[in-house]
């Protein structure tokens, strides 16, 4: 498309184009002379009108030009894989793109003038308050990672990234939706932008110049301003930006050339398969596969090599859009090196403490042990017995972790018991049986100050409990009882009866398992009573050691 002038061609320039025109236009043989007057007056209107006809040739060029300009824009905006928002000081929406409705499961006509807090989690609202005051305050750019509330629904984790307007009255956010990684908790930066009035004030400039030719250079000086202002937006992005066709770079903005170490320019042309390590491009080629079958969206992290041949780790979100036939993804890049090393040291930090809390565990479970040599590796038993009675009943991973921690513990109230009465072989007097009764209330009054992820104080009170109050300390009944109470229950019998105990030699795990049928729905819970007969009878579980 030729570019048009930055202003109407000069009149006289003009007028010599137009009588170069009409000279060629004219006959071969002159005309049948007439008067002079009459003459002139046809040739000037003859000039005047060749005149207009070359106003309206430059004024369709410039038409179809902003036409094609709008209609671009438009794309870019409202088809962005983020959400994009203008909110005043107030934190109340102006301005939002279809992205951004669509993140927060209202449409975009539902969502002017609501407070874009209303929308953030309840817990995390102090801390977009804050960021909030921070951005007026003239603070500069500044970003977030916090919960937001999707049409009523649970939480989805996002990252915003704001600046304020040059006059101080808006704000300008990218929010970008990290559900996916919310286990990472940190993830994408965004940039800021006020693209929706750009994009009016653009529409605007368009029907100017289609409703008359005067308005023309005033509305192509808008929108010449509008363009500088959106490229601005996308070039001073702090987050990677790309356009791509057939796997080939048509556009990168300055900041994924930063992150990728290319000079600008140099990244048009350059396939993607050229940058993604080997081993990371079946990820990349699957979610290719992925759009041409239909999807719209892509979201995945490869390493990449930059051009100094430094290994990156690469955070990318993907959309594709179809115009004139044509297939282009836009999409965003972001260097999750760091994040990545973040995330593995966090593992790292979280394995070491679980590996502390195993040896705690094992640490009091071998003190209470030494005060009872008689029953040591009781409570072992007891936790594997109770992890496979709750996996036998289909309770998750996390919660048969539970039932082995509170094993463990269950019996820590016997440290508070004298020695001699837990190692005593006779019969035991009417006190002597009152103080071994009082161990589960003992390990609850331990266990109840540690914050344990699983109700561990509970099940050491409530391990003797029957499900028809014939137990102890509190005479629970029936679903009074926590289940994992109820399942350690069956399992403390289980492994007491097969033992050897100081007044009597172990009975066995025939006679076990006979008291847990007898006492079947009266004594013990009649599922987990199920559950452990099934466990041994059937699936052969034998005793630990």
């Amino acid at each position: 498309m030729k570019k048009s002038p930055d202003k109407p061609l000069d009149a006289g320039k003009l007028r010599l184009r137009a009588e170069e025109r009409l000279q060629r236009r004219r006959p071969a043989r002159a005309a049948q002379p007439t008067p002079i007057d009459a003459a002139r007056l046809v040739h000037e209107l003859q000039v005047h009108q060749i005149e207009l006809e070359m106003q309206n040739e430059e004024l369709q060029q410039e038409r179809a030009r902003v036409e094609v300009l709008a209609a671009r824009y438009t794309e870019l905006y409202d088809f962005a894989p983020v959400g994009y928002f203008s909110l005043d000081r107030e934190g109340v929406i102006r301005q939002a793109n279809l992205r951004g409705a669509r993140l927060l499961g209202l449409d975009r006509s539902n969502l002017m003038q609501q407070r874009f807090g209303l929308f953030v989690a309840e817990s995390d609202r102090p801390a977009f308050s804050a960021f909030l005051q921070k951005e007026f305050a003239g603070a500069g750019a500044q970003s977030c990672e916090l919960g937001l509330c999707k049409g009523g629904d649970a939480s989805m984790w996002v990252r915003i990234e704001a600046t304020a307007s040059e006059d101080g009255q808006e704000c300008r956010a990218v929010v970008l939706d990290l559900s996916e990684r919310r286990q990472a908790e940190a993830q994408a930066r965004a940039a800021v932008v006020e693209t929706q009035r750009l994009l009016a004030l653009s529409e605007r400039s368009r029907r100017a110049l289609l409703s008359a030719a005067e308005d023309q250079e005033a509305a192509t000086r808008a929108l010449r301003d509008s363009e500088q202002r959106f490229r601005g937006l996308v070039e001073q992005s702090l987050t990677g930006i790309y356009i791509s066709q057939d796997g080939a770079f048509l556009y990168a903005n300055p900041r994924l050339e930063e992150v990728l170490g290319y000079r600008p320019g140099e990244l048009v042309g350059v396939r993607a398969d050229d940058i993604v390590i080997a081993e990371d491009l079946p990820i990349m080629q699957a979610k290719r596969e992925a759009l041409r079958a239909g999807a719209t969206t892509s979201n995945y992290e490869v390493r990449a090599r930059r051009k100094d041949g430094a290994i990156i780790e690469l955070g990318v979100q993907g959309r594709v859009l179809e115009s004139r036939g044509v297939k282009t993804t836009i999409g965003m890049a972001q260097d999750i090196t760091e994040k990545k090393r973040a995330e593995e040291e966090i593992q790292r930090h979280i394995a070491r403490l679980k590996a502390a809390f195993a040896g705690t565990v094992d640490v009091t479970m071998r003190m209470s042990e030494m005060r009872d040599p008689y029953t040591a590796g009781h409570e072992r038993r007891v936790s594997e017995i109770a992890a496979a009675i709750g996996a036998e009943l289909g309770l998750e991973a996390q919660a048969t972790e539970g039932l082995r921690v509170a094993g463990q513990l269950h019996d820590v109230g016997k440290i508070a018991v004298p020695a001699e009465i837990l190692a005593k072989p006779g019969k035991l007097s009417a006190i002597e049986l009152r103080l071994i009764r009082e161990h589960p209330q003992a390990g609850y009054d331990v266990l109840a100050g540690v914050e344990f992820p699983w109700p561990v104080a509970q099940v050491a009170l409530q391990h003797h409990e029957r499900m028809d109050g014939s137990g102890y300390p509190q005479g629970l009944k029936g679903e009074a009882i926590l289940l994992e109470a109820r399942i350690m229950a069956v399992a403390d019998v289980v492994e007491a009866m097969s033992s050897h105990r100081p007044y009597r030699p172990g009975l066995g795990i025939g006679k076990a398992l006979a008291e847990i049928e007898r006492g079947r729905g009266t004594a013990y819970d009649p599922a987990v009573a199920d559950a452990c007969l099934k466990l041994f009878r059937e699936k052969e579980y034998a005793l630990p050691a």
